[in-house]
């Protein structure tokens, strides 16, 4: 699915649905997708039992091919998969009476599903084609891969754990001979308890309790960052205050003061309009994309001498930034919205906000910036109306900058397609930002120069 997902090999769309799980979106190839893999620090790869389905030169998913082939076709396909689950041969006869069943196939649909019922195998893997596969899949970086085996519950024994642990031990054999990396969560359920790991206080032995789940990804993260070296995250979290508390420290004092401002100076005067006058009344101002937005330039980016907020609204992104130590300056066209943002540095400097005083805040969509002095363009928000002549001018100063991070969808304008976004970022590498990463959970992506990449 690598191998799909880069683009260095095709797999019919028919197939799709027994190798994916999700929407159609899920199983479309996107055009970012091979630049976010190229990105990645690490593989996590969960293996859950030692069985696959192969079909030709495909490998299907098990949960997807049991939801969108035997579910779908339900008692039709019964007899042949009681045989098939065994390994036993099937007969063509079998597969002549299945098909009779399925009235409702036709052409190229029912071609499709009298050929998965000839040729699909069960395969058992061993250590020999675990070590195979590891091989085909890691593509000679076996270092970035770390293989998860299904957790053993203490206590229990049968053929269910039985299998788990013959697959933890030659998934844990074939990673050492490979050089990639293993985890056994075996160890988790056995020091923290059943009760706690898994699901329902431990009566689901196939899924992890929803709440344990984060201390899961830490220990998996720390674990990570233990082997060979590596750091994981580019910069630790703070160990002072938490960024959501400051958040809703700062949406606390911003909702107090623009509310008086609404109040004094009507929707347009003071500067909020219809934008932030409907964020005020769901008491919203600082917003979980903007905390989320933070915690990432925090956490994962390298550290700037300067930071342009641009169309920074009422500066609640800037203000948060410069809350945890950074020099941030404030850019907006409007000049309501620059009047909101000094009434908040005075507001928030007379309330003892972390570092307030030290915002400044300029009128402009994009300054004209001076290149190599480390700053860091903060354009998340930098959506106007432009001529296409103006929006050109503002792409060519965000050209100056060391590094941008932004929302390819919407950069000065809306942008639809894969395509436009594409071609969006394509321009950006070609203006010497070598150094691209996507954030899909936020939409963003980050571009830098050489000199800063080689900073992270």
């Amino acid at each position: 699915m690598l191998q799909w997902c880069s683009g260095r090999r095709t797999i019919a769309s028919s197939l799709l649905p027994f190798i994916l799980s999700g929407s159609g979106e899920a199983l479309s190839q996107e055009p970012a997708r091979p630049r976010i893999l190229e990105d990645v620090d690490a593989f996590l790869f969960e293996m859950s039992e030692l069985r696959q389905i192969r079909y030709r030169d495909v490998s299907f998913q098990i949960q997807a091919f049991t939801s969108n082939f035997i579910s779908k076709h339900g008692s039709a396909v019964l007899p042949w998969y009681r045989l098939f689950s065994q390994g036993l041969p099937v007969s063509d006869e079998l597969v002549q009476e299945t098909l009779s069943k399925l009235t409702n196939l036709a052409g190229e649909e029912r071609e499709l599903t009298g050929s998965i019922l000839r040729e699909a195998r069960l395969e058992v893997m061993d250590v020999e084609s675990t070590k195979h596969a590891i091989v085909e899949l890691t593509s000679g970086s076996p270092d970035r891969w770390t293989f998860v085996s299904h957790f053993v519950v203490p206590g229990l024994a049968g053929t269910l754990m039985q299998g788990r642990a013959e697959l933890r031990a030659v998934l844990a054999e074939a990673a050492a001979a490979t050089g990639a990396g293993f985890f056994d969560p075996s160890e988790i359920v056995a020091t923290y308890g059943r009760e706690t790991v898994l699901a329902n206080r431990g009566a689901d032995i196939y899924h992890y309790d929803p709440e344990f789940q984060s201390t899961i990804a830490e220990i998996l993260v720390q674990h990570l960052r233990a082997r060979d070296g590596r750091k994981v995250a580019r910069k630790p979290p703070s160990e002072d205050v938490s960024i959501q508390v400051v958040g809703g420290a700062l949406n606390a004092l911003l909702i107090s003061l623009h509310r008086e401002r609404l109040r004094d100076l009507d929707v347009d005067g003071s500067g909020l309009h219809q934008h932030y006058a409907a964020l005020l009344e769901q008491h919203q101002i600082v917003s979980k994309g903007v905390v989320d937005t933070v915690d990432l330039i925090l956490k994962f980016l390298p550290s700037f001498d300067c930071y342009h907020v641009l169309r920074a609204g009422l500066g609640e992104m800037a203000f948060l930034l410069a809350a945890f130590g950074c020099k941030v300056t404030a850019f907006d066209p409007f000049s309501t919205r620059l009047s909101a943002i000094k009434a908040g540095v005075a507001h928030l400097k007379a309330c003892n906000f972390p570092n307030a005083g030290d915002l400044t805040a300029n009128l402009a969509t994009v300054p004209d910036v001076a290149e190599g002095r480390r700053t860091l363009a903060v354009a998340t928000h930098l959506l106007i109306t432009a001529s296409s002549q103006e929006e050109e001018a503002i792409l060519a100063r965000l050209e100056k900058y060391d590094a941008i991070l932004f929302d390819p969808a919407l950069l000065v304008r809306a942008r639809e397609s894969h395509e436009e976004r594409e071609s969006l970022i394509d321009r950006f590498r070609r203006s010497g930002f070598t150094h691209i990463r996507d954030y899909p959970r936020l939409g963003l992506i980050y571009c830098a120069k050489n000199d800063v990449a080689a900073s992270v």
